[in-house]
């Protein structure tokens, strides 16, 4: 279970980032995602952080 919460907020936080959009040269760019859907998430193993969104 603890994976699978560790994997979900990282999950949450990338599309709250991607709502808040990207700040550059002083204006605040929106992201567009499409697809939100498992087969589009990719996990990948670090060895100190564990697995990262």
């Amino acid at each position: 279970m603890h994976i699978f919460l560790t994997l979900v907020r990282q999950i949450g936080l990338g599309l709250q980032y991607a709502h808040q959009g990207i700040s550059m040269n002083g204006e605040n760019y929106h992201v567009v995602h499409r697809d939100i859907k498992p087969a589009n998430i990719i996990v990948i193993p670090n060895p100190i952080l564990g697995q990262l969104v």
